[in-house]
C-alpha cells in the first residue's frame, strides 16, 4: 500500500487531518492514524493539502483544425496535467462532417490510448445533425460518453437553432449533458470583415471582431432554446463576460433549471490590453488569440466576484495549445488568419489558488477544480472525492511553495505561456495517477498510468446522477414547504418531505426546520450513508445551519405522522436508516433545503427557486 500521512485532507466541509491508504487503483482506507506494515511506501505530507485529483473539463489534444495540429498530443498535454496536480482531463472528441460518432470516438481513443500519464474522458462534438447521429447517440452514452458540444460559431462547425433544439431534446430524452460554444458566427464572420477593411490587421483585431454582445446573445438563445427543450441540461462553457453571466443569471430568475457554468483562468486573471504586447518581434498579442478572447477588466472583475459568490461551477482551460512561432505567426498580417487557441492545463490550479488567495479556500479549490466536474461529467464519487473506495487519483498539494512559471520550465509541448513570469504560491508535491506517483514537485516520474473514464452516471442531470432531482415549493398562506423528488439512476422511488416551522432555539439564531425523511427501493447501491451525511453536511456548513443525525435499527416506520427511513442508498435492507433533521435559518428557501438534499448546494443551478 501507499500511505500518505501527516496531511490535511481536504473535503466539502473542510480540512481533515486524517491519513489516506491506497492499494491498487483505489483508496481502502482512511483514518486519524494508519501505521504502515512492512512493504508499504509512506509519503509524508506534512503541512500540505490533500486533494482528490483534479478534474479539466474542457480541453483539446492532438486536435486537427484543417491547417494546424495542436501543439500539445495526449502524450505530452496529460504529462503537464499532472504535473500541475490535475489527473483527469475530459477532451473534445469530434465529429467533423461526413464522420459518424463511433468514427471519431474510435480515431480520439487511437490517438490517447497507451500514451496518457493522467486518466481522459471524452465529451462528443457534432459537426452535423442527421438521422444516424441521433440514433448514434445512446450508442455514444452506452460507450462511455454522456457529455455533447456544438456550436454557434465556426462556419465548420455550427448546427442552426433547430438543429440545436432537436439534439437538446434528444439529450434530455437519453440522460445527456450538452456544452455550447456561445458565440454568434454570423455576427463574428461579418464583424472581422468590417474590422479588417477599417485596416486593423494586428492581434488587437481578433477582440473587436468578437465583442461581448457575441457571447451574451448566444448564451440567452441557448438558454431559451434549452427552456424549449424542457429544460434541458446545458453548461455554458468557457464563459468570458459579463453579459453573458447576466444572461445567466436572467434564466435562473425565471426558474429555468439545469444550467451550469463553466469559465477558465485566462477569463479570470487576463484582459485585453494583453493585445497590445509587443514582444521582440511586436507580435507577442498573438499569444492570447482565443475564442472567446480576452475581455475587459470590468468583465473580469465580475466573473471573479460571480466566482467567489458559487456562481460558477466550474474552472476548465480550453486548453489548445499552438506556437507562437511556425503556428500564430503565420497570422502576422491577417488576425484571422491567427490559430484560435492557448495553452493552460499544466497551471490551472495554481494560477486560480494564487489569484485568488484569501478569497478561495482549498474546499472551494476542491469543489470548483475537482468535485463539481466530477458531478457534471458523471465521475462522481468515484472521482472528486476522497472517500473510501473511490479511484486513487490524489494530489499532495504544498501551500507554502514559491516559484515562478516560465514556457523555459514547464512540460506543456509549446513555446509560451500566457501566465510568464507569473509568480505561484504552492505546488503539487507528489501527484498519483490511479495509485502511481505520477509527478513530484511538478516533474513528471516518466509513468503513463492514465485511462479512459467513461461516465459511469447521468451527472449533474438528477442533481449529481445517484441522488435524484428535488424540486420544492412553498405551499399557499402556509410556513410549510414541500419537495418532491425525481427518481435517479438506481433508484425506483422516493417519497416526499415536508418542512414546519419552529420556534428559535434559546442557542442559536435558528428559525425554522425541516424534518427530512425519504424512502426508496434500490435496484443496486450506489452510495454509502457516510457519503450521503456528508453531502448534507457540506451545505450545512456553507448555509450557516445547525445540523443533527441520528440512527434507528428499523428499516422504517411512521412516527408522529413523519416517515422515518433511509434517506439515501444504505448498501443493504439491514443497514441503519438515517433520519435527519435540519434546522434551517430565515432566508433559507424550500428549493435551497431540497437541494441539500441532492448534494447539489455545489451546484445551485440544479435547484428550483421558490
Amino acid at each position: 500500500m501507499i500511505i500518505i500521512k501527516n496531511g490535511a485532507l481536504v473535503t466539502p466541509q473542510g480540512l481533515r487531518r486524517a491519513d489516506l491508504a491506497m492499494d491498487g487503483d483505489k483508496i481502502v482506507r482512511i483514518a486519524a492514524a494508519i501505521e504502515p506494515a512492512e512493504g508499504d511506501t509512506v509519503e509524508d505530507a506534512a503541512g500540505c493539502w490533500v486533494f482528490p485529483g483534479f478534474i479539466d473539463g474542457h480541453t483539446h489534444m492532438q486536435c486537427w483544425t484543417g491547417m494546424d495540429w495542436t501543439a500539445d498530443s495526449f502524450e505530452t498535454g496529460t504529462r503537464a496535467a499532472a504535473c500541475g496536480g490535475t489527473t483527469t482531463i475530459v477532451d473534445y472528441a469530434t465529429a467533423d462532417r461526413g464522420v459518424t460518432m463511433p468514427d471519431a470516438l474510435a480515431e480520439w481513443h487511437r490517438r490517447a490510448d497507451g500514451t496518457c500519464t493522467a486518466n481522459y474522458a471524452f465529451h462528443m462534438a457534432l459537426a452535423e445533425w442527421n438521422e444516424r447521429n441521433r440514433a448514434d447517440l445512446s450508442a455514444m452514452r452506452e460507450a462511455g460518453v454522456s457529455s455533447f458540444k456544438t456550436y454557434f460559431a465556426y462556419d465548420h462547425l455550427r448546427l442552426d437553432d433547430a438543429e440545436t433544439l432537436e439534439v437538446l431534446e434528444e439529450l434530455k430524452r437519453i440522460g445527456g449533458i450538452l456544452c455550447v460554444h456561445c458565440e454568434n458566427g454570423t455576427l463574428v464572420n461579418e464583424l472581422q470583415k468590417r474590422v479588417f477593411e477599417q485596416g486593423i490587421h494586428g492581434p488587437e483585431g481578433h477582440a473587436l471582431s468578437r465583442p461581448d454582445v457575441c457571447e451574451a446573445e448566444a448564451v440567452s438563445r441557448l438558454l431559451y432554446l434549452a427552456h424549449l427543450a424542457g429544460d434541458a441540461p446545458v453548461n455554458v462553457v468557457h464563459l468570458s463576460t459579463k453579459l453573458g453571466l447576466e444572461a445567466i443569471r436572467a434564466a435562473k430568475a425565471r426558474g429555468q433549471k439545469n444550467i451550469y457554468v463553466e469559465t477558465c483562468p485566462q477569463y479570470l486573471m487576463l484582459d485585453d490590453t494583453c493585445y497590445l504586447e509587443q514582444g521582440e518581434d511586436g507580435f507577442a498579442g498573438a499569444k492570447y488569440v482565443m475564442s472567446p478572447p480576452l475581455r475587459h477588466a470590468g468583465d473580469r472583475a465580475a466573473l471573479r466576484e460571480a466566482l467567489v459568490a458559487g456562481e460558477i461551477d466550474t474552472i476548465a482551460t480550453d486548453h489548445c495549445s499552438f506556437n507562437l512561432h511556425g503556428q500564430k505567426d503565420r497570422g502576422r498580417d491577417d488576425f484571422r488568419a491567427i490559430p484560435n487557441g492557448g495553452p493552460g492545463v499544466e497551471h490551472r490550479p495554481v494560477a486560480i489558488a494564487t489569484s485568488f488567495e484569501g478569497q478561495l479556500g482549498p474546499e472551494d479549490l476542491c469543489r470548483l477544480m475537482s468535485e463539481n466536474p466530477a458531478r457534471v461529467f458523471g465521475m462522481y464519487p468515484h472521482k472528486g472525492c476522497l472517500a473510501e473506495g473511490a479511484d486513487a487519483d490524489v494530489c499532495v498539494w504544498d501551500p507554502k511553495a514559491r516559484w515562478t512559471i516560465s514556457a523555459a520550465t514547464q512540460h506543456q509541448a509549446v513555446d509560451y505561456t500566457p501566465l510568464e513570469g507569473f509568480e505561484a504560491h504552492g505546488r503539487a508535491k507528489a501527484v498519483f495517477v490511479n495509485g502511481v506517483l505520477a509527478a513530484r514537485d511538478g516533474e513528471p516520474t516518466g509513468a503513463q498510468p492514465g485511462r479512459y473514464v467513461p461516465a459511469s452516471g447521468k451527472g449533474v442531470l438528477r442533481s449529481c446522477g445517484e441522488y435524484g432531482l428535488f424540486t420544492a415549493a412553498r405551499r399557499p398562506n402556509s410556513p410549510y414547504f414541500t419537495a418532491t423528488a425525481e427518481a435517479g439512476a438506481g433508484y425506483r422511488r422516493l417519497v416526499a418531505m415536508t418542512g414546519r416551522p419552529r420556534a428559535a432555539s434559546k442557542r442559536s439564531a435558528i428559525v425554522g426546520s425541516l424534518s427530512v425523511s425519504t424512502w426508496l427501493s434500490m435496484t443496486r447501491a450506489v452510495l454509502s450513508s457516510s457519503a450521503c451525511i456528508s453531502a448534507l453536511s457540506t451545505w450545512a456548513t456553507r448555509s450557516g445551519v445547525a445540523m443533527t443525525v441520528s440512527s434507528q435499527p428499523q428499516r422504517s416506520q411512521k412516527s408522529s405522522g413523519r416517515w422515518t427511513a433511509s434517506l439515501m442508498g444504505l448498501p443493504s435492507p439491514e443497514a441503519p436508516t438515517i433520519q435527519t433533521m435540519l434546522a434551517v435559518p430565515e432566508g433559507i428557501t424550500g428549493s435551497q433545503a431540497a437541494c441539500a438534499l441532492s448534494g447539489s448546494r455545489l451546484l445551485p443551478s440544479a435547484s428550483t427557486n421558490t
